[in-house]
């Protein structure tokens, strides 16, 4: 499912982002870095990240001027 994102919301996903680093760093620290927990919050900040890129490269398109993103088939021919 492709989600859109906001000014607002990709703020919010990059205090996620930042709260889970901390949150994998502090269970690395006491647990050890292979542990299934340490593991777990990391494959969690992995998809928050996925999630902020998405959203970025959303943006991104967003910002493109309209002819760019026309189909090949609909171009205009000489």
């Amino acid at each position: 499912m492709l989600q859109t994102y906001s000014d607002g919301k990709a703020e919010a996903l990059l205090g996620e982002i930042l709260h889970k680093r901390q949150e994998m760093c502090k269970l690395a620290e006491q647990k050890g870095y292979t542990h299934k927990d340490t593991i777990f919050c990391s494959q969690e900040l992995d998809e928050l990240l996925n999630r902020y890129q998405r959203c970025l490269e959303q943006k991104q398109e967003d910002k493109r001027p309209f002819f760019t993103i026309l189909p090949t088939s609909l171009a205009f021919s000489k």
